[in-house]
């Protein structure tokens, strides 16, 4: 029997390299051009300058289309909240100079880490810090752009960071300064259109810095989780119940750390009570979620067995780290299994902190039915008891369809933190764990995402150079 011959899409690949072959001729041929304005950048050193010469439209477009072609966070999501360079948002352009600057530092750092252009990524610094002094004067003058055109722009400023990882907290004092306008400007502004993308995409980061600065995240409160859904007329997706409880972590988080300074005093006993209850309450509420995710979407996941196409479902020795992989029907499926894991571990540590158990079982409530057999073995279910290295090794045998190359930079993005909290909860050098390294290596080199690189170099907490 002839072997299988597969079509591989070359165009992708053959693009990107006609666009750096078209910037390198653009940067030999720039003596010959005197009539449109460019930015030059030298041979950079450590120390290395920028010359302030004109800039041209050429060379940016080069960036801005790259970053279309191939979207760092997802063609809807990008097309809508980081809209600088898409046709139709000339208007956007015009008015108001930071976003324009923010989204063309992260279109030019993205090319520029994809493609390993030192040259590239300073220069992109170097908008990055003009685009932060532009967001300064616009803050003091709000009512000069849009509150939607400053978050979009916080939001990029935001990814920039991810990308470039110049500061181990520079994403996270974007996020929380995110965090604080939401605040400022309340729920109520976030219920339609481009504010209410932009709130659904950034909420995450904002989960997230909560979470590693070890402060209470505002989102938790009854009114962000509803307020912003008045006008849907559909019920809350499984995605969005599943983050409103997650949005309990930094809070439960950051008070469980605290009991130790507590010890010996009358407080303590009364503290550690509080947080038994309220932490003892959440793994049957995610074991519910669970169990109401696959009366209805259980039959959207199925498993896969490693193939040489996939190249992340080896180890260095050529063998295959797992016996299977779980595909999904898609991204959106994918993202719910793995923050639900992600969730379950962090849950299961406050466990362990209070000294509760953490291995009770939930069978299927009544009135719901398993799209798929209980005894398929795709995911485990609740009434399995799944341990912390259960919900870590789900987790990665869902990374491989996160990392397939039609998922490019999203895909990447939303599993940054549970791929780190699934190494945590492996053993340290195992072959799992080793391999956890080796994708979040390749988070960094072949997508961009330079925090991808640090996600697995320390166990401390939080995240540091």
């Amino acid at each position: 029997m002839s072997d299988i011959q597969s079509f591989v899409d070359e165009r992708p690949r053959l693009e990107a390299k006609a666009a750096a072959v078209q910037l390198e001729q653009l940067s030999s041929n720039v003596a010959d051009s005197s009539s449109t304005p460019f930015y030059l950048v030298r041979s950079p050193s450590p120390l290395g300058c920028l010359d302030e010469l004109p800039l041209s439209g050429h060379e940016e477009q080069i960036y801005l289309s790259f970053f279309n072609y191939r979207p760092v966070v997802g063609h809807y999501i990008q097309s809508q909240i980081l809209v600088y360079g898409v046709p139709g948002s000339n208007e956007l352009v015009s008015s108001g100079n930071a976003l324009r600057l923010s989204v063309q530092s992260l279109a030019v750092a993205y090319y520029g880490r994809v493609h390993r252009q030192d040259r590239i990524c300073t220069r992109a610094r170097y908008i990055y810090s003009k685009a932060l002094e532009e967001l300064a004067l616009e803050l003091n003058h709000p009512g000069k752009p849009s509150h939607q055109r400053i978050m979009a722009a916080i939001v990029a400023l935001t990814l920039y960071e991810m990308l470039t990882f110049h500061d181990a907290n520079g994403w996270v004092q974007h996020a929380g300064g995110l965090g604080r306008l939401l605040q400022v400007l309340g729920p109520k502004s976030v219920q339609k259109g481009q504010g209410k993308l932009l709130f659904e995409f950034s909420r995450v980061l904002i989960l997230w810095q909560s979470h590693t600065a070890r402060e209470p995240c505002f989102l938790e409160t009854e009114e962000w989780k509803t307020v912003p859904y008045v006008f849907d007329c559909e019920t809350p997706s499984h995605y969005n119940n599943l983050f409103n409880l997650m949005t309990s972590l930094p809070r439960l988080t950051k008070e469980c750390g605290a009991l130790g300074h507590l010890l010996g005093t009358k407080e303590y006993w009364s503290k550690l009570e509080t947080l038994r209850q309220e932490v003892s309450g959440f793994i049957p509420k995610l074991y519910h979620w669970r169990w109401c995710w696959e009366a209805e979407l259980g039959d959207c996941v199925y498993s896969i067995f490693p193939s040489r196409n996939i190249t992340q479902a080896f180890d260095d020795e050529g063998c295959p780290v797992f016996d299977s992989l779980i595909w999904y029907a898609d991204l959106d499926r994918a993202n719910d299994i793995v923050h639900y894991n992600t969730a379950l571990m962090l849950f299961k540590h406050l466990c362990g902190i209070l000294n509760l158990p953490d291995d009770q079982a939930l069978p299927c409530p009544p009135g719901l039915t398993p799209k798929q057999p209980t005894t398929s073995g795709i995911l485990l279910l609740p009434d399995q008891a799944p341990t912390t290295r259960d919900c870590a090794l789900e987790i990665c045998r869902s990374l491989n369809f996160h990392m397939l190359p039609a998922h490019a930079g999203p895909g990447a993005l939303d599993v940054l933190a549970p791929a780190r909290f699934a190494w945590l909860n492996l053993a340290a050098g195992s072959k799992e764990a080793r391999w956890v390294e080796k994708v979040c290596q390749e988070i960094a080199d072949n997508v961009g995402y330079e925090l991808g690189r640090y996600m697995t170099m320390s166990r401390a907490f939080p995240l540091s150079r």
